[in-house]
């Protein structure tokens, strides 16, 4: 699956668009379906975690989701922080950049 950037959206995403985009990527990287993550997802009480470099991978591909903008900084990615969806999710939608809200989505 090639990911295409995606025109940004006017505001910040919902948190729930971020952990459906977290999945896309994470099932494109472990190379399994959207389906068998949210059952894992489920069956850990509603987080899936992953190892560093499935996160590191996941974050970029949703970077160039949408339209390689840096969605995470380099002092954010602490252990703790990229050891689950939620946990990336929650960190992408605080650090959203405000350039991408102010600018519509144009670049």
């Amino acid at each position: 699956m090639v990911t295409k950037p995606l025109v940004l959206p006017d505001s910040v995403p919902t948190r729930q668009l971020l952990v459906d985009s977290l999945l896309d990527a994470l099932a494109e990287v472990r190379g399994c379906s959207i389906g068998e993550l949210e059952v894992e997802m489920h069956q850990n009480g509603g987080e899936l975690e992953m190892e560093s470099p499935e996160a590191v991978a996941v974050i970029s591909k949703v970077e160039r989701k949408y339209g390689g903008r840096c969605l995470a900084k380099v002092e954010d990615l602490e252990p703790e922080v990229l050891t689950s969806v939620g946990a990336l999710a929650e960190l992408i939608h605080f650090r959203w950049p405000v350039d991408v809200a102010e600018e519509g989505g144009n670049e």
